[in-house]
C-alpha cells in the first residue's frame, strides 16, 4: 500500500506500477522452482542414505553437529528450508538435545545464504549488481566455509562443558547396507556439483541472467531425469504433492516478493531515500569499514523489528552504487549477503528463526540470541572484516 501511494504521488501512471510489481518476478520463479530438483533426489533415495547415516552418529554430538551443519550447507541450495525439515522428520524419533539442534540448523543454514545461486538472496543481489555468479562464487563460497567453520568451533568449545560424546547406538548401524548407502552419498554429491557446474558453463556459453538459467535448468532437469528413468507416473505424483504444498505454504512469499520490488522501485527518488544516500556515501569517504558497519546495522536493526530482509535489501540495492562508495560489486554483494545471513538468525519472524524455533519447541528470541549469540557476533566481525579485506 505504501508503495502504490508513493507512485501516485509521484504522478505515475498503473503502468508504471505494474511494471515495479513485477519487479521480482524472475527472483520468484527462482523460488518455486528451485525446490523441483528435489524430487529426482527423493526418488532415487537419496535422502534415505542420509538419514542412515545420520542415525549411526546418535551419541556423538561433535559429529552431529559437524554432519547436520555440512549436510544443511550442501542440501539447503535445492531444498531451501525444506532441508531443515526434511532433517528434523528423519531425525524426530530420537532424542537429541534442542539446543544442538538448533546451533547446526542455524550454523548450517546460514552459510547458504552467502553462496548458494539457488537461493533468492544471492540471486537478488547479484540480479540487481549485474554480477555474473563466476565472479562472486569464490568469494561468497570461501565466506560461507569460514562461517561454518567459526561455527563448528564455537560448538565444540561449547560442548565441552555441556555434553559428553557417548558410544554409539548400534541399533541404527546396518553395517551391510554401509556400502549402497555410501554409492547413493557419492552420487548425490555427484549430482550437486554437476547442476552446479552446468549453471557455470550455461551462464559463460549464453550470456543469459543467472536467475533465468537456473529457474530453466530447476524445470528441464527433474523432467528430464523422469524420462530417462522410466519413471513418469511416480514422478507425477511427486509432482502433484509439490503443487500442493507449493500452494499451501508460499503464498505469503510470493506477496512478499512481489511488494518487496514495488516498495522498493516506489522509494527510488524520494526525499527520504536521498538523505539515506547522502547519509550512507558521507561515512563512505570517511571509512568503508564504517560504512559496511552502519549497512549490517541497518539491516540487522529494521529485520528484528519485522522488516523482511528482502524489503531492506531491494531498497538499499536499488540506491547504492558500489562505485560511489569505494567498493568493487562483489565486495558490496558480499556485505549485503553477510547480513541478510545474520538477520535470518536474529529476527523473530524470520522463516528460518521461526522453523527452527517451532522445530525445537523454544521461543525465537532464546534461539536466534540466547543459542546463537556468540556465533552471530563473531561471524559479524569476521565477516565485516572479509569484505574491508577484498573491497
Amino acid at each position: 500500500m505504501f508503495g502504490v501511494s508513493l507512485n501516485i504521488v509521484k504522478g505515475n501512471d498503473l503502468e508504471s506500477i505494474s511494471t515495479d510489481v513485477t519487479a521480482n518476478l524472475p527472483l520468484l520463479s527462482l523460488f518455486i522452482l528451485v525446490p523441483l530438483i528435489s524430487i529426482p533426489m527423493k526418488m532415487e533415495g537419496y535422502f534415505d542414505s542420509v538419514k542412515h547415516f545420520m542415525k549411526k552418529m546418535i551419541g556423538r554430538p561433535r559429529k552431529i553437529f559437524a554432519s547436520f551443519s555440512f549436510v544443511l550447507f550442501c542440501l539447503g541450495p535445492i531444498l531451501n528450508l525444506g532441508s531443515i525439515r526434511l532433517m528434523h522428520e528423519m531425525l524426530d524419533d530420537l532424542k537429541i538435545h534442542p539446543i544442538l539442534l538448533a546451533k547446526s540448523y542455524l550454523v548450517g543454514f546460514s552459510t547458504v545464504v552467502l553462496w548458494s545461486p539457488y537461493i533468492a538472496s544471492v540471486a537478488l543481489v547479484l540480479f540487481y549488481l549485474d554480477i555474473p555468479i563466476a565472479d562472486y562464487l569464490p568469494v561468497g563460497l570461501a565466506a560461507a566455509l569460514i562461517q561454518l567453520l567459526i561455527g563448528n568451533l564455537l560448538f565444540k568449545i561449547w560442548a565441552k562443558g555441556h555434553v559428553h560424546d557417548e558410544k554409539d547406538d548400534l541399533s541404527f548401524t546396518e553395517p551391510q547396507k554401509d556400502h549402497a548407502h555410501h554409492k547413493k552419498i557419492l552420487s548425490l554429491f555427484g549430482t550437486l556439483f554437476f547442476l552446479l557446474g552446468l549453471i557455470f558453463l550455461l551462464e559463460a556459453q549464453t550470456k543469459w541472467s543467472m536467475m533465468f538459467l537456473v529457474s530453466l535448468l530447476a524445470f528441464i532437469y527433474p523432467v528430464t531425469w523422469c524420462f530417462v528413468k522410466n519413471r513418469l507416473k511416480e514422478f507425477s505424483t511427486h509432482l502433484k504433492m509439490y503443487q500442493t504444498q507449493t500452494s499451501n505454504l508460499l503464498n505469503n512469499e510470493i506477496v512478499l516478493f512481489l511488494s518487496a520490488g514495488l516498495f522498493g522501485r516506489a522509494l527510488s527518488g524520494t526525499s527520504f531515500v536521498d538523505c539515506i544516500q547522502t547519509f550512507l556515501y558521507y561515512i563512505a569517504d570517511r571509512s568503508f569499514l564504517l560504512f559496511s558497519v552502519a549497512i549490517m546495522v541497518t539491516i540487522l536493526t529494521l529485520t528484528f523489528i519485522g522488516v523482511h530482509q528482502i524489503v531492506v535489501v531491494t531498497v538499499l540495492l536499488t540506491q547504492i552504487d558500489p562505485g560511489s562508495v569505494g567498493s568493487e560489486p562483489v565486495a558490496l554483494a558480499l556485505l549485503l549477503m553477510t547480513s541478510w545471513s545474520m538477520a535470518s538468525i536474529i529476527s523473530p519472524i524470520n522463516p528460518l528463526n521461526l522453523l527452527v524455533s517451532n522445530s525445537v519447541k523454544q521461543p525465537s528470541l532464546f534461539v536466534g540470541f540466547k543459542w546463537n549469540g556468540l556465533y552471530l557476533l563473531s561471524t559479524c566481525i569476521v565477516g565485516i572484516l572479509f569484505v574491508c579485506l577484498i573491497h
